[in-house]
């Protein structure tokens, strides 16, 4: 993956490809579908995905 990727995916400009999932969740330990759930924010309970600047 190119940096600018990780980024974008870090952003939520782009969502990961299958494969990105599988190569991230392998190289971070974790499995990709669990790396990449959704996260609510306790301010948005209408059940929008989190998505925060930092």
């Amino acid at each position: 993956m190119h940096p600018a990727d990780v980024g974008k995916l870090e952003s939520g400009k782009v969502w990961p490809f299958p494969a990105w999932r599988v190569r991230l969740g392998r190289v971070l330990g974790i499995p990709g579908d669990e790396l990449f759930a959704d996260v609510l924010r306790e301010e948005e309970p209408h059940g929008r995905p989190a998505v925060d600047a930092q």
